[in-house]
Formats: C-alpha cells, structure tokens, sequence
C-alpha cells in the first residue's frame, strides 16, 4: 500500500498513467504504449521514504523498453526516477518539436532537353476504396452477485487523468477497488459486489484540488 508509480509526460508537463495500492508482497507487470521521440518520466514513490528494500522485505522494480532493460532497484529513499525516451528539450511553449529534416540532394542530374511527352491537360479523378462500416457489437453480463451491488457514474472534466476513485475496506483498512487514468470529457458506469455485512467508503480523487 505504500509503494506507488507513475509515468510522467515531460514534454506536456502532464501525467499520463499511474498506479498504486498494491497488495503486499505480491509481483506485478504493466504495460504502457508510449511515444517514443518525447520525453518521459517512470517515477518510483514509497511512502514512508524507506524504498521497497531492504528493511520491510527485499521488493525491487525493473523498467523494460522494446525487451531492453532501462532502469532496476528497490534501495531508494522517498522516490527514484528512470528517464524514458527521446529529447526533453522543448520550445516556449513547452510542447516538444521534432527534429528538422535535412533537404535531400537530388543525385540525377537535370535533362537538358525538353521532354516532348506532352502533359496531361486534367488529372484523371482519384477513385477511393469503400470504407468498410463500422462494426457494431453487445455483451450481455451474466456474472451474479450475492452481496450488495454497488453502481456509479462519472464524467470526466477536460482533465480526465486528474481524476481517480477508490473503494475502501474500513474493517481491512484496504483498497477493494480503484480506478484512474479516465480519458477527457468521458461518461463512465461502474458497478461492483459488495459484501452486504461490510463497511466501505467510497473517495474520489482530484490531483489538482479543484474537484471535476
């Protein structure tokens, strides 16, 4: 529960995926697509400031890129940080700007005579494939809870991945369900089983304490 983890978009200023309230001594593996030419952050977090090793247990954490791996450890302190990516270089704004491409040399000379193929006077219209429609799908849930069921809708504000939401165990005084990372301006429903005789509370989350 207090370990912690997040990918940060240097580029953007912006996080673009976390994760937290792990179980204890438990392995995990995520997988996260990312643009390789920005820059980006894997940050590590404990906290009580005494890393995931060695003096509550020997945890430790990797970072693998394309099978190549990146960053490695457990001894740190508060947190520890493994640079992803490409340039952190960035303009004004702050947005990253990719590289300029160098004009190519042409390697064939020039005729020196006028071609007496004569030009087209119109260009013949582009015929297009056929898009294929789009498919249409349904699942029917037959799952079926004994306890109590739990149901909740959210929409997102412009900052989506601000937004995060857990269910927690006071008797355990654990985290049963949590959610995040929600993509902008979204609708969301949610439903969860619940154990009739416990006793939740249900916290939702703003990363820049400004609510939704």
């Amino acid at each position: 529960m207090d370990t912690s983890w997040e990918l940060f978009d240097r580029n953007y200023d912006t996080v673009v995926a976390s994760k937290s309230s792990f179980a204890s001594n438990q392995t995990l593996s995520f997988t996260e697509c990312l643009d390789m030419r920005r820059c980006y952050d894997f940050i590590i977090k404990d906290a009580w400031d005494d890393g995931i090793c060695c003096q509550q247990g020997r945890g430790s954490y990797n970072v693998t890129v394309d099978g190549m791996m990146i960053g490695s450890g457990g001894e740190f302190g508060t947190s520890e940080r493994v640079h992803i990516g490409g340039s952190c270089d960035a303009d004004a704004t702050g947005v990253w700007q990719p590289l300029p491409v160098p004009a190519l040399t042409p390697t064939t000379p020039k005729p020196t005579s006028t071609p007496t193929t004569p030009r087209p006077t119109s260009i013949p219209a582009i015929k297009w494939p056929t898009p294929h429609p789009t498919p249409t799908w349904s699942m029917t849930d037959y799952s079926f809870c004994a306890g109590l069921t739990v149901e909740m809708n959210l929409k997102t504000d412009a900052f989506g991945l601000d937004t995060s939401w857990e269910i927690i165990d006071k008797n355990e005084d654990a985290s049963v369900v949590l959610e995040s990372d929600f993509l902008n301006s979204h609708t969301y429903t949610f439903s969860e089983c619940l154990d009739r005789g416990g006793c939740y509370d249900f916290v939702i989350k703003d990363a820049r304490d400004n609510g939704i």
